[in-house]
C-alpha cells in the first residue's frame, strides 16, 4: 500500500475515534495529495459507521480558462472571515496558492469576524466560514452598501476549499462572477 493512502487511512480512523457520535462521522471526504505521482486524488469514506468501504478517485476538476480572463485586468481582492483567524488563514492560502499557479491576480487575506468593519471596504469579495455563517445577513447589508460581494460556506464544503488551491479560486471567480 503506498505511504499516502496508508497515511489517509490512519487519519480517517483516528478522526473516527475522536468523534462522540457515529452520525457525525458518517460522512467524510479527505482530499489527500499524491506528491509522487504528482496527481491529486480524492478519498472518500462512504459510511464509517457501518463500513471500511473507501473509494479511490481521480480529482480532474480544472479552472476553466474563460473564469480567469474576468480578473487579469484586475487585482481581485477576497478576505475570508472566521471566528478567530485560524481556519480563514487556510482558505486564505489556499485561495493564493491557486492564484499563484494560475497566474492571476487573486490576493486573499484572513479575519476574525467583529475586526473586518474598518478593512471590508477595500476587499471585492468576502467568505464567511461556516462558524461565522449565521452573520450572513447582517453582513450583507454592510456589503451591498459598499458593493462587495459575499458568500457564506457549510463546513465539508469549506474544508474541501481548504485542502484544494484550484477548487479554492474556482469558488471565488465563480461567486464573483455570480452578482
Amino acid at each position: 500500500m503506498p505511504l499516502d493512502l496508508t497515511i489517509a487511512i490512519n487519519f480517517i480512523h483516528f478522526y473516527s475515534f475522536m468523534q462522540h457520535s457515529e452520525k457525525a462521522v458518517s460522512y467524510m471526504e479527505v482530499v489527500l495529495f499524491s506528491y509522487c505521482l504528482n496527481t491529486r486524488y480524492l478519498l472518500q469514506v462512504v459510511d464509517i459507521a457501518s463500513s471500511n468501504d473507501i473509494i479511490l478517485e481521480e480529482d480532474t476538476s480544472e479552472i476553466m480558462p474563460g473564469e480567469i480572463d474576468v480578473i487579469k485586468s484586475k487585482e481581485l481582492k477576497v478576505l475570508v472571515l472566521c471566528a478567530g483567524s485560524g481556519t480563514s488563514a487556510q482558505l486564505a492560502n489556499a485561495i493564493n496558492e491557486g492564484a499563484q499557479l494560475a497566474e492571476v491576480r487573486v490576493i486573499a487575506n484572513s479575519g476574525a469576524y467583529g475586526a473586518h468593519y474598518d478593512i471590508m471596504g477595500v476587499y471585492d469579495l468576502i467568505i464567511l466560514a461556516p462558524q461565522v455563517r449565521s452573520y450572513y445577513r447582517e453582513m450583507k447589508v454592510d456589503a451591498e452598501r459598499l458593493g462587495i460581494q459575499i458568500v457564506a460556506t457549510r463546513g465539508m464544503e469549506y474544508i474541501h476549499l481548504t485542502k484544494s488551491p484550484s477548487k479554492s479560486l474556482q469558488f471565488v471567480l465563480e461567486h464573483y462572477q455570480a452578482v
